[in-house]
C-alpha cells in the first residue's frame, strides 16, 4: 500500500511539472451558422495543432477529439473517437503537427448552448504506470463558442411536424422506418432541412 501512495505521488508530480510547462496543443472550435432550427446538427470545425515547438510524444493513433455540450438543462459530452483507434505504442507528432475535423453535434431542443473542442492525450506512452494510466491522461480545451437551436417556423415546422420531429433521420429508431430524405426534398423543397440536405450532399 505505502508503495502505491508513492507512486501515485510520484505521478501528480510529474503532472504538475507537466502543467506548469505548459500545453502542448492548441485547440480551437468555430461553428457555422450559429443559429438553426431544432431538428438540424450543428456543424462545428475544430482545429488542433502543436503550439510546443517540438515534437510531441502522444498515445493516440487518431486525435480523441470531444464536444463538451453546456445549456440550461445541464451538461453533455459528444464524442466522435468511441470508435476510434487507440494507440498502444509510442507516437511522436512533428513540431508542425495539425489537424481538423467537421462534426455535426446534435442539439435536441431549444436553447442556447455553449461547446468547446477537447483533445485528450497523454505525454509519454512508454512511462505510462499500467496501474494508475488515468493520472497520465491530459487534456487541452479550446475557448467556447455559442450556438442557438430555435422552434421551427412556417414551412420547417411543417416538415418537422410531418417527420415526427426528425425531419433528418438524425435519432436511432429501433426497428421503426427511418425517414427518407428524398421524401423531404420532394415534399418540403424550400425548408430549411432540405437545403442542409442538399448542401451536405453537393
Amino acid at each position: 500500500m505505502r508503495f502505491g501512495r508513492v507512486l501515485v505521488a510520484a505521478t501528480l508530480v510529474m503532472q504538475v511539472a507537466v502543467a506548469m510547462a505548459g500545453e502542448p496543443f492548441e485547440v480551437r472550435i468555430t461553428a457555422a451558422p450559429t443559429r438553426i432550427p431544432l431538428g438540424i446538427p450543428a456543424d462545428v470545425m475544430v482545429k488542433v495543432r502543436n503550439v510546443s515547438g517540438a515534437p510531441v510524444p502522444v498515445g493516440f493513433t487518431r486525435p480523441p477529439l470531444a464536444v463538451l455540450i453546456e445549456s440550461e438543462a445541464g451538461s453533455e459530452t459528444f464524442c466522435n473517437f468511441c470508435r476510434a483507434r487507440w494507440g498502444v505504442t509510442r507516437r511522436v507528432l512533428p513540431a508542425d503537427w495539425q489537424h481538423h475535423e467537421i462534426l455535426e453535434v446534435p442539439l435536441r431542443r431549444p436553447g442556447v448552448y455553449t461547446l468547446r473542442a477537447v483533445l485528450k492525450h497523454h505525454w509519454n506512452v512508454a512511462e505510462k504506470p499500467a496501474r494508475y494510466p488515468d493520472l497520465w491522461w491530459s487534456r487541452s480545451v479550446s475557448k467556447s463558442v455559442e450556438v442557438e437551436i430555435t422552434q421551427p417556423e412556417g414551412i420547417d415546422r411543417e416538415a418537422y411536424e410531418a417527420f415526427g420531429g426528425d425531419p433528418l433521420g438524425l435519432w436511432p429508431y429501433r426497428g421503426k422506418q427511418r425517414p427518407g430524405r428524398d421524401e423531404l426534398l420532394r415534399r418540403f423543397p424550400e425548408s430549411t432541412y432540405a437545403a442542409y440536405v442538399v448542401w451536405k450532399r453537393y
